[in-house]
């Protein structure tokens, strides 16, 4: 399995676990044109009746990436989050597969 799809295929676990907590998700439609994140920096866009997130879902080896990116984002609406969900596999040196989230501010 190639990247790009184990990419998609944790996207779609984070879209999941976002509709549970009673987020409405758009998730980044990639094509063989346009293969970009929102804004350059977000896989997803969630909203709730409060609030607006920015999700960006990495891997653990480049969430320094996405942190850079979020926070280089200002244009958007007062309120809004900016979240990084990063997954650690089980082979790596956390051995967890667990999610974990940060909030960039």
């Amino acid at each position: 399995m190639n990247t790009v799809r184990k990419g998609s295929r944790k996207e779609l676990e984070v879209t999941k676990m976002l509709e549970s907590m009673g987020y409405s998700c758009e998730k980044v439609r990639k094509t063989k044109m346009f293969s970009g994140d929102y804004f350059g920096c977000a896989d997803i866009i969630a909203m709730n009746k409060r609030e607006l997130l920015l999700v960006a879902v990495t891997d653990v080896s480049h969430v320094s990436r996405a942190r850079r990116k979020l926070k280089a984002f200002t244009n958007h609406p007062p309120g809004t989050r900016k979240v990084i969900y990063s997954y650690a596999p089980p082979k790596t040196v956390l051995r967890n597969g667990k999610w974990r989230t940060e909030e960039v501010t």
